[in-house]
């Protein structure tokens, strides 16, 4: 084969191999928030639910309110029916926004690379209207909300089963 075919085959070659660029490492968010069912209790009994919160930066994350109940009120708890409609109210309650409340309280804190975990109560007291529970196919997911730290949770899917 004469040179300058050989130099062309090559140069098309060249040309029509895309060049991939090398993959980018994902940088972990600062906080991570996961949510897990245990698969052996009905989703409406205590502690049916786990959420893990876990701090990914280099400095432990101090957590203030006003507000008892720990680390529960940064949390929006989402539940959802099987049409997509929003059956939860949203709830963060971080703190009271009153001129006579006392100063923040340290309530909690997210130690770096240690993930949290809080065992949530019964889904039906996160209902909008517990009383009105339904046989049916539901999603539920977590966003923790903290200053500039946000995460949420995918979305776990349960069933209710009727009698339960």
């Amino acid at each position: 084969m004469p040179r300058h075919l050989l130099c062309a085959v090559l140069a098309l070659l060249v040309v029509a191999v895309p060049a991939h660029p090398a993959p980018v490492p994902k940088a972990k968010p600062p906080v991570t928030c996961v949510l897990t069912l245990n698969g052996k209790k009905n989703p409406l009994d205590d502690k049916a639910l786990t959420i893990e919160l876990k701090n990914n930066t280099d400095k432990a994350i101090e957590l203030l309110s006003t507000l008892p109940f720990g680390v529960m009120v940064f949390l929006d708890i989402a539940i959802e029916d099987a049409d997509g409609k929003r059956i939860s109210p949203e709830s963060y309650d971080a703190s009271i926004s009153s001129p006579f409340a006392p100063p923040p309280k340290r309530i909690g804190t997210l130690e770096v690379d240690k993930a949290d975990r809080i065992e949530l109560f019964s889904l039906s007291r996160y209902f909008e209207k517990p009383d009105q529970i339904k046989p049916g196919k539901y999603r539920v997911r977590v966003k923790f909300a903290y200053k500039d730290y946000t995460a949420t949770s995918e979305w776990v899917n349960f069933e209710i089963k009727k009698g339960e």
